[in-house]
């Protein structure tokens, strides 16, 4: 009895071990790592939504994510537009490209870059998908009135098929 016990005991703590040990870090990478699930915007970190997005197209792009207030879930909608005649590729930085962030009320008027990147750091023509690296890329339209992104996130875009 002693020693099936002492065998149970030694499986037990194998068994513990193995299923605690974890395969890798959840630390997002420097330069476009990550799982591009979430984007840090003006400070706070927001999730990328799942569900609810805008696809882009040749000329614009939307960063598309998720703010929980209280009990509901709000999807709140980054509608880039930018300045080229193709398709973005790894490597791209839509920074170059004459890059503005559409109106976030009703006043209509335009965020310019004032500084930063946003370059694509992985292409996936087949789902329709675009990872972007947004390097503290701040939008302006007035000193008190700005925006900065900061991090990677996934955004749907439609290559044409």
């Amino acid at each position: 009895m002693k020693k099936f016990l002492y065998f149970f005991t030694m499986a037990l703590f194998a068994l513990t071990a193995t299923t605690l040990y974890s395969c890798s870090d959840d630390d997002d990478e420097a330069g476009g790592g990550g799982d591009g699930n979430s984007i840090t915007i003006n400070g706070v970190s927001y999730p990328r939504s799942q569900f609810i997005t805008s696809e882009g197209s040749l000329g614009h792009f939307c960063v598309t994510v998720t703010e929980q207030v209280g009990s509901s879930t709000d999807v709140l909608y980054y509608e880039f537009s930018y300045e080229d005649t193709v398709h973005p590729s790894v490597g791209y930085d839509f920074s170059t490209k004459s890059l503005e962030l559409g109106p976030m009320d009703s006043s209509f008027h335009m965020y310019k870059r004032v500084s930063g990147t946003a370059t694509v750091v992985s292409v996936d023509v087949e789902n329709g998908l675009i990872k972007i690296d947004f390097d503290n890329l701040k939008m302006s339209y007035a000193a008190d009135d700005s925006y900065t992104f900061d991090g990677t996130i996934w955004v749907d875009y439609n290559f044409g098929r």
